[in-house]
């Protein structure tokens, strides 16, 4: 709990950074993060009748559909395997999804969700990308984006589904020019949708997008 409580502000100042410091706003607005004690306990405020998947699970953010999200939900075992720069990855992960959801994110695409997410917890890191994204750039070239099933902590591929979303949201913000950008494409697919989104980077369409996605794969593979 006190490894949390020291965590809590500079993940939020890193969120600041890109998301702005409005997403705290608003009468009865407050994140609550809670800690479960094993992963049974977890799944029982989750509501899960089952626990699949999550001993692979550090956090989960959580709230009613079509509203923000209101808690953060810590997997205490896992929590504290993980490094000190481990776990404030971690919980900057789950506070963009809170900061993101204020706004009204529930029409991006799970992919973007999660690889935008990561792209602002690891920018500040000396982390490689093969250290961040090693289990996508082992795994065979993707033929389209993750979809929402693929990051189900209960199968194989959520690790590089979260890889390959991360390098999704990297090539993004690298043809839209930096974190603003990348922050107005976001919210500009979360309110319109994806297919509205690409001429803003400079893709006809998705197929365009996935093509050079998968040449900036095939590039850090080799790198």
């Amino acid at each position: 709990m006190e490894q949390l409580a020291a965590l809590c502000e500079p993940s939020a100042q890193t969120v600041d950074a890109i998301w702005g410091s409005t997403w705290a706003d608003g009468a009865g607005q407050q994140t609550r993060l809670v800690v479960a004690g094993d992963i049974q306990a977890l799944a029982g405020l989750l509501k899960r009748e089952n626990t699949d998947g999550l001993a692979k699970t550090a956090a989960v953010t959580v709230g009613p559909k079509h509203s923000p999200a209101d808690a953060v939900y810590i997997n205490g075992p896992a929590f504290v395997e993980l490094s000190d720069l481990g776990r404030e990855v971690v919980l900057t992960h789950e506070l963009v999804h809170v900061a993101s959801r204020a706004t009204g994110d529930w029409d991006a695409p799970t992919w973007l969700e999660e690889g935008f997410a990561d792209y602002v917890a690891y920018r500040h890191t000396d982390l490689t990308p093969r250290q961040i994204a090693e289990a996508a750039l082992d795994a065979p070239l993707p033929q389209a984006l993750p979809t929402k099933d693929d990051f189900d902590a209960a199968g194989s591929n959520a690790a590089v589904s979260y890889g390959r979303s991360w390098v999704a949201v990297m090539l993004l913000a690298e043809r839209l020019g930096g974190d603003a950008a990348m922050k107005s494409f976001y919210e500009r697919t979360a309110h319109r949708g994806i297919e509205d989104a690409w001429g803003s980077a400079g893709f006809e369409d998705e197929a365009a997008f996935v093509q050079a996605w998968r040449e900036e794969i095939q590039e850090l593979r080799l790198g």
